[in-house]
C-alpha cells in the first residue's frame, strides 16, 4: 500500500510517488511497542497512560510530522520549479473508515493522520501562491484513466486492480494503481469545474504507467 499520495502532473502526464514505507514502518513499530507497554501496565494494574507510553506517542507524532514536512517541501518545490499553480488532492477521510486491507494494514492506514498532511500542504501552498483543491475520491480507484472511464459508479468497470499496487486497463495495459487513482481524481476535479478532461488524457497516456518513486528518508 502506498501511504503517501501519488503526484500526477497534468502538463505532461509525468508522475511520481513519495514512498510511504518509512512512515508505515514507524506506525507499525509504534503499535507493536505500545501493545507491549500496555500489557506491562495492565499487569501492574495501572489505569492511566505511563510516562513511557506518553513519550512514545510524542516521538511518533514528531517523526510523522517531520516526514509530512519533507513531503510537502518536495511537492511544492516541484510545483514551483515546473510553474504549477494548482494542486488537486483526494479527500478520503470518510472513505478510509470502511476500507479493508487486512487487520494490520487497516490499523496502520487509519492511524496515519492524513488530515495533518493536508493542513500542512494547504498552509505551504497559501504561502507560495499555489491553489489547493480537494475532491471527494469515490470510484477513482475502480475506474480506468487510460480507458477514459468516468470516475463514477458503473455496473461493470473497464479495468481492475490485478494485484497490490497494479491496475490493468481495459486494453490490458498495466499501470501503477495509485497513479491511476490520482489521474482520476484530477479528472473528477476537471468535470466538477466544467472543464474537458481530454486536455490531460492525450499527453498522459504514454507516461502515466511509469511513475518515479521518491524516498524522503533512508
Amino acid at each position: 500500500m502506498t501511504i503517501s499520495p501519488p503526484f500526477f502532473d497534468s502538463a505532461d502526464g509525468s508522475s511520481f510517488i513519495i514512498d510511504g514505507k518509512k512512515i508505515k514502518s514507524i506506525t507499525h513499530r509504534y503499535n507493536k511497542e505500545t501493545a507491549r507497554l500496555q500489557s506491562v501496565r495492565d499487569h501492574q494494574n495501572i489505569t492511566e497512560p505511563t510516562r513511557r507510553i506518553i513519550n512514545l506517542n510524542r516521538k511518533r507524532e514528531f517523526r510523522i510530522s517531520d516526514y509530512f514536512n519533507r513531503a510537502v517541501k518536495y511537492i511544492t518545490d516541484y510545483c514551483v520549479g515546473n510553474n504549477i499553480g494548482n494542486i488537486v488532492v483526494g479527500n478520503f477521510e470518510g472513505i478510509k473508515k470502511g476500507i479493508s486491507h487486512g487487520k494490520r494494514n487497516n490499523q496502520n492506514f487509519v492511524q496515519i493522520p492524513y488530515g495533518i498532511f493536508r493542513r500542512k500542504l494547504k498552509s505551504k501552498c497559501g504561502q507560495i501562491g499555489i491553489e489547493l483543491h480537494s475532491v471527494e475520491e469515490s470510484y477513482t480507484s475502480k475506474t480506468s484513466f487510460l480507458d477514459c472511464e468516468l470516475p463514477q459508479k458503473h455496473d461493470q468497470y473497464l479495468g481492475k486492480r490485478v494485484r497490490r499496487g497494479l491496475f490493468r486497463s481495459g486494453n490490458g495495459t498495466l499501470l501503477n494503481a495509485d497513479v491511476n487513482g490520482a489521474a482520476q481524481i484530477l479528472v473528477k476535479y476537471l468535470l466538477r469545474s466544467n472543464l474537458n478532461p481530454d486536455i490531460v488524457r492525450g499527453q498522459a497516456k504514454g507516461v502515466v504507467n511509469a511513475p518515479a518513486r521518491v524516498k524522503l528518508l533512508r
